[in-house]
Parts: C-alpha cells; structure tokens; sequence
C-alpha cells in the first residue's frame, strides 16, 4: 500500500465526519477515487475530495494534515494500518478501534478511543473528555489496546473501562476511571473523584493525587509491584475500594515520595 496525504482546505463552519476513511479504504485506489470517497458535512453527503487535497505518498501511512478540530471519527472503527495527524484533531478519534495505529500530533476531542478492543492511539498532547470511556448508554468502555498521552487528560478518562491500558503523563481529569471494570490507568497526576464506583482493575498514581473517596480503604505498602505483567519501580501505596459499591476489587496504588 502506498500511503495518502489528506490536507484540510480550510476550516469548516460545522463538523466533519470523516468515518470510513482509512487505510484499508484508501488501499490501492488511484487520486480521483479517493477524491470521490464519500463523507459527511453535518447531514450532507460530499465528496472527500471536496475539503481535502489528496497526495499520494511513499509513506505506508494514512496522513490528515490541517486545524482538524472540526473534523470528527479520524480512525473510527479501524483496524489495520497506522494514521498519522498532524494538528489538532476532533472528536472520536479511534473510537471502537479494533487494530492499527493511530498516532496524533496535537490534542485530540473528546470521545477519543470510545470502546476501543484493540490497537494503539499516541496522543502528543492533550485529550479530552471520556477518553477511552464508555458510548453514553452502553456502559462498557474500553476493553483492549492501548493509549498514551503525552499530556493531559480530561474528565472521566476511563469510564466503565473492562481492559486495555491508558497512560497520561500529565494530569488526568476528575472522575477517571469511574465505574471501571478492568484493565489499568496509569497517571502522574490524579484529579478528584478517582476512581469512584470502580470494581475491578488498577489505576495507577506516580506523583500527586487529591483526596481520595471515602469509598476506597487503605490496605497497606508494596515495594515493586507488579501489575498485569508489568513491574514498578518503587514503594506503593494501595487503596482498595470503591466500597461504595458491592463486590468491589478495585485497586488504587500511590507513589511513595519518600
């Protein structure tokens, strides 16, 4: 496959909605047919070709270039291949991915990795809300894959989360990783209201965390733990909780500063 560049012509008055537009659906296909994908202008059904300049590349990537932030469903339902954004993006950026790779230069919207399965989203910047969370209703978020941000994330990161790994080396948001029901968040930072209503899984804080619930009860220290096959280096705390619910088995684990 050879790779495409897709260049934004200028920002949109109202969202695009870009899904279906990826690596296994731009394969093989010469410039004039990719330009005659279709897509969505808020209800309106157009031509790619009519908001992005098409470049073929010798890069096996999908490329969207651009102020991005109206432009929504980047990698929607992928599961092959490797996008690649080189600005700002919208909201659902991978959203129920199942496979691939999908690395982004700026900060992404909110819904990001919505039910992701499988694959790996790199976030150079900062996320929005629910990243990795739960589609409103169905209640299970993320349940594979992995997610990396290199700076903040925002409110409920995890939600309902049953599996997968979320890493955010900033600041996560208030109420990450409530409900979750499996797998690991791993943060620097933790804002109020972490892990609340959580049963099952591990969320992970290296340097700063505000008062945790009263949910969750303190169960003592461990040096070096490891968790789902990975081992940390140094003195933890670990909360168990959150109590508030039955049944629970949750875990919250705090870096030791000394």
């Amino acid at each position: 496959m050879r790779g495409v560049i897709l260049t934004l012509k200028e920002i949109p008055k109202i969202h695009i909605d870009v899904e279906g537009i990826l690596p296994k659906t731009i394969k093989n296909k010469r410039k004039n047919e990719i330009e005659d994908l279709k897509i969505l202008y808020g209800k309106e059904i157009v031509k790619l070709g009519d908001f992005f300049d098409v470049e073929k590349t010798s890069e096996n990537t999908l490329i969207f270039c651009g102020n991005l932030e109206r432009v929504k469903r980047i990698g929607f339902r992928m599961d092959e291949g490797i996008i690649k954004i080189e600005g700002n993006a919208g909201m659902y950026v991978g959203a129920f991915m199942e496979g691939g790779k999908i690395i982004a230069h700026g900060n992404v919207g909110s819904f990001s990795g919505l039910n992701m399965k499988g694959g790996e989203i790199i976030i150079e910047k900062n996320a929005g809300d629910y990243l990795g969370a739960a589609y409103r209703g169905n209640w299970k978020g993320m349940s594979g894959g992995n997610i990396l941000v290199k700076g903040n994330g925002g409110r409920e990161t995890g939600a309902y989360m049953s599996g997968g790994k979320i890493v955010i080396r900033g600041k996560c948001g208030t109420f990450t990783g409530v409900g979750m029901k499996g797998g690991v968040i791993q943060t620097t930072r933790a804002s109020f209201g972490l892990g609340a209503s959580m049963k099952k899984g591990y969320i992970i804080v290296e340097e700063e965390i505000e008062d945790l619930l009263p949910g969750f009860i303190y169960e003592g220290e461990v040096k070096n733990p490891e968790i789902e096959g990975e081992k940390l280096k140094g003195k933890y705390l670990i909360y168990s909780g959150d109590h508030a619910e039955r049944g629970t088995n949750g875990r919250i684990l705090v870096k030791c500063r000394t």
